[in-house]
């Protein structure tokens, strides 16, 4: 009798435990996993900046002659197949000189397995209307860097407000990292100001934990209608694309690295909009 007793109580405990699992809320299970994207997307970001940054300050003649006079998207590193790659480069393209300084700032346990997907540009917009321009065009450019990656498609459905509270919980609180959202209407700026240093008429930002539409970081509409999604992809299959026609999600970091030096300076965006067919 006893033996069955024991039996039942072991069998009534299993039976709990694989419940429980079964039931958890999806902060259990998914926060973590918001956490961990969050993190490691702004180490990535943070080195590419780094990196950049260094290659100006010691090399410029190397960097001026990696972009070339172009303007527009350039590309930095990218993660691909879990192996950093150059970003998509045509045939006889100058040699990429910052992948080598990014990786030297990349932290020790970062690992590139996981992260594929994950891909930083440089991209040199004008001023005036944040279209591509020469990135040694001086002050008249400016100069952003982009670091984005799809959120995997088991994670993508999760409780918007759990995601950027784990997002706002491993970046420190920082503002420049979190979802890409599409605005219910374009970027204008008050008659009173208080706005500084955005792209006018730009359609897409950055959503954070706690930040509305009218405080948040605004991407101009050209990154995100040329962001390639592979190495392979360009133009009609940017990240706009497949965020337009809802079949992927994107965390986003974005830096200006060059322009906008005066205090109550906008940028007027006049750039395109991303197709939205069907994949």
């Amino acid at each position: 009798m006893f033996f069955w007793l024991f039996m039942a109580a072991l069998m009534g405990l299993i039976m709990f435990g694989t419940l429980h699992d079964q039931t958890k809320d999806e902060k259990d299970h998914v926060q973590p996993i918001y956490e961990t994207l969050g993190a490691t997307l702004l180490q990535f970001h943070n080195a590419v900046v780094y990196g950049y940054e260094s290659t100006v300050r010691l090399n410029p003649a190397a960097a001026a002659g990696y972009w070339g006079d172009g303007g527009g998207l350039v590309p930095l590193i990218s993660v691909e197949n879990n192996t950093y790659t150059d970003g998509k480069k045509e045939p006889g393209d100058p040699a990429n000189v910052f992948k080598a300084p990014i990786l030297s700032f990349m932290p020790f346990t970062f690992k590139p397995t996981g992260s594929n997907g994950t891909r930083s540009y440089l991209f040199c917009l004008s001023k005036i209307n944040e279209t591509p321009l020469s990135c040694n065009s001086g002050a008249e450019a400016l100069r952003y860097i982009v670091t984005y990656r799809e959120i995997p498609p088991r994670y993508d459905g999760a409780d918007k407000y759990l995601a950027l509270r784990a997002l706002s919980n491993a970046t420190d609180g920082s503002r420049q990292i979190g979802l890409l959202v599409k605005a219910d209407s374009p970027l204008t700026v008050p008659a009173g100001g208080g706005i500084y240093h955005q792209p006018k008429g730009s359609n897409y930002y950055i959503q954070t934990s706690g930040s509305e539409p009218t405080t948040a970081n605004y991407i101009p509409n050209y990154i995100i209608c040329n962001a390639p999604p592979k190495n392979s992809q360009t133009g009609s299959d940017s990240i706009g694309h497949y965020l337009n026609n809802g079949t992927k999600k994107y965390l986003i970091a974005m830096t200006l690295v060059q322009g906008g030096k005066e205090h109550n300076e906008n940028f007027q965006d006049t750039g395109c909009t991303p197709l939205s067919g069907s994949e």
